[in-house]
């Protein structure tokens, strides 16, 4: 039927509805759903700063975070990079569509990870704070180890100065 496009293995979307700037994350969330058809993938990490407009910078790969015991019968997208940890629902927030962690969330991720400057994650901290997505009661409220709880609150008093 030409009305239809194949998107992923078993995705199919209508050919005459426009398309929309999020529509790639609403696809992979639901190529991350489980048997009973709930999504499992949340975006997280640098995608998850671009999402929440924090970074201009858009990374090659679209992190995905999904529970520690995820399987899929179908081939992982090239494009996406796959975190595996078991979220609480308070880490994520729902868009249309699909789900991506909070800024503070965002922020820990990529500061456990360890994998981009933490000069670029405390523009994204800077930025969040300054708009009001993340806030000091909101910090002490989440899972942080003695580490990052000790560079957040320095980069609490840096921004509230």
């Amino acid at each position: 039927n030409k009305q239809w496009e194949r998107d992923l293995r078993g995705i199919y979307r209508l050919v005459q509805l426009p398309h929309f700037p999020e529509e790639q994350y609403v696809l992979y969330s639901l190529w991350s759903r489980d048997r009973n058809d709930k999504p499992q993938g949340c975006f997280s990490h640098e995608r998850a700063l671009s999402i929440h407009e924090l970074s201009d910078a858009m990374p090659a790969k679209i992190h995905m975070t999904v529970p520690a015991n995820f399987r899929k019968n179908s081939q992982t997208p090239k494009t996406l990079k796959l975190h595996f940890k078991n979220m609480t629902e308070s880490e994520a927030e729902q868009k249309r569509g699909f789900s991506v962690t909070t800024p503070i969330q965002t922020i820990i991720d990529l500061l456990e990870e360890g994998q981009i400057s933490e000069d670029f994650i405390y523009q994204g901290f800077k930025e969040a704070f300054k708009r009001g997505l993340i806030t000091r009661k909101g910090i002490k409220e989440c899972r942080i180890n003695p580490e990052i709880s000790k560079l957040l609150q320095h980069w609490l008093k840096e921004v509230g100065r």
